[in-house]
């Protein structure tokens, strides 16, 4: 991630495991130029479904969200190769076949996914994407235009 010029340094806050040491780590994280609002939220989310939700029920609705990511990230392959086709760093072994089936092997997994699981996950899903929608546009409106 250094070699990538990633700000991992930035993002690693040490202590003790005390609520001192925790609220520090925090303020830190918080006072970065860009907020780790998708950490935070993702733990809260976390925690409510951990405490709420059986075993089996959980492990169900990650599945459902690990096939859907792997989805969008299929989608993503395919779509970054056509916009910079000659720029991209790796080069797709049987150009986009690899992708096209893994998205075929996912949506035939979650045809065998109970109606009620899908629709949570779904629901998960839809929540995660306004709630990103709504940090950026409140994140823009603070951000002084040049």
């Amino acid at each position: 991630m250094e070699r990538e010029n990633l700000p991992v340094r930035e993002l690693l806050a040490e202590g003790d495991f005390s609520f001192d040491s925790g609220s520090r780590a925090a303020r830190q994280l918080l006072d970065l130029a860009e907020p780790v609002t998708a950490i935070i939220a993702v733990s809260i989310v976390t925690a409510a479904l951990g405490a709420t939700l059986d075993f089996d029920r959980l492990a169900d609705v990650s599945n459902v969200a690990v096939v859907a990511q792997y989805i969008s990230t299929s989608f993503a392959i395919m779509i970054w190769q056509q916009r910079d086709p000659g720029g991209a760093r790796f080069r797709l072994p049987f150009g986009p076949l690899i992708p096209i089936l893994g998205i075929g092997g996912s949506v035939l997994f979650l045809f065998h996914v109970s109606r009620v699981e899908l629709l949570f996950g779904a629901a998960l899903l839809a929540g995660g994407l306004a709630f990103g929608l709504l940090t950026r546009f409140f994140r823009r409106a603070r951000v002084p235009s040049a």
